[in-house]
């Protein structure tokens, strides 16, 4: 899934617990502080069900905050949705504004 120390080894990574619910829960909680890179992790578990119910729409809304917030890695996160076929009525975001 989505964890890991950067750096860490191979051992150090089997001593890290995983727990993905407490993941939801941490992140709703920086959310709810307004951090925006917690915005898009928390899309992507939300996305993907990871942790918690999966919620499209709501992984969608985080990733436009986060994109308005000037976070880069929510323009990806809604590039890879519109690309898989998930997005409804919202426009693309590769097309030039007329």
């Amino acid at each position: 899934v989505f964890w890991g120390t950067p750096g860490a080894t191979a051992a150090e990574e089997a001593m890290i617990p995983k727990d993905a619910e407490r993941a939801v829960a941490l992140y709703q909680q920086a959310v709810a502080q307004g951090h925006g890179k917690a915005k898009v992790n928390l899309g992507i578990l939300l996305y993907s069900g990871v942790g918690c119910a999966k919620d499209t729409p709501a992984a969608e809304a985080l990733w436009q905050e986060a994109e308005a917030d000037g976070i880069e890695q929510a323009r990806f996160c809604l590039r890879n949705m519109e690309h898989e076929g998930d997005r409804n009525a919202f426009p693309s975001y590769f097309e030039s504004p007329k």
